[in-house]
């Protein structure tokens, strides 16, 4: 494992994203996958399920994007970048694949 570059840290922190772990876990490669240290796929998403208090979050503050990201987060929502961090925790992938896939 690697420290988790610091860089990498302030963008979360200033995102108000937060990580369990200090260091990342960065495959060695091999001829399987070549040599990129990944095999397989994850998949890092964003849902949102419509509800009745998500659906009158929205026709009541249409725009105020603060407000529904509040009701949105306590309806289950969570954020992509949020999401994928959680899949660095559990040793999964890296944060330089995280930010390729989601183009950070």
């Amino acid at each position: 494992s690697t420290p988790i570059p610091s860089w990498w840290l302030r963008h979360l922190s200033e995102k108000n994203v937060s990580i369990g772990v200090s260091h990342e876990m960065r495959g060695a490669g091999c001829k399987q996958c070549a040599h990129t240290g990944y095999a397989g796929r994850v998949v890092v998403y964003e849902m949102l399920c419509m509800n009745d208090d998500v659906r009158a979050a929205v026709h009541a503050h249409g725009t105020h994007h603060d407000i529904l990201r509040d009701v949105f987060r306590k309806n289950g929502w969570r954020p992509l970048l949020e999401n994928g961090m959680g899949v660095i925790e559990a040793g999964i992938t890296n944060s330089a694949e995280l930010m390729r896939v989601i183009q950070l």
